[in-house]
């Protein structure tokens, strides 16, 4: 990729869901609200928003794991934000800091998430093509 390349850069997401609050509730305030909230205000911002829910802790992608713990997942969703360029994250972020934006995005959050673990990367992103055969 040259410097005159556009460079797709994706936030990643680790989310967590309040105490008290099952991983059905979390996920149905997740998809059918946050998520609705999120992409009518950014949606036209993004490649793509893609939301990973993790699986009970006793369904671990690797059976050979000997570090895969028993009992709670540190996080319920792993979150991808894919924008084209810069120029469109720094809109989205421009957005989520307008008052009433922020308001908004935050008393719903405080019905579903623990936001004191969440946690936030900027992530430039780099896609490998299947190898067929």
């Amino acid at each position: 990729m040259t410097n005159t390349e556009s460079q797709k850069i994706s936030v990643v997401l680790f989310l967590k869901r309040k105490p008290g609050t099952t991983k059905e509730e979390f996920a149905a305030h997740y998809n059918e609200v946050h998520a609705k909230m999120a992409q009518g205000c950014f949606g036209h911002l993004y490649d793509s928003y893609t939301r990973n829910l993790v699986r009970s802790s006793g369904e671990h992608a690797s059976t050979s794991d000997t570090n895969a713990s028993v009992g709670d997942d540190p996080y319920d969703a792993i979150t991808v934000i894919t924008f084209r360029d810069r120029e469109a994250l720094a809109g989205m972020q421009r957005l989520v800091q307008e008052p009433d934006q922020l308001a908004a995005f935050l008393d719903d959050e405080d019905k579903f998430l623990d936001r004191s673990s969440k946690m936030a990367f900027m992530c430039d992103q780099y896609v490998s093509e299947p190898v067929s055969g």
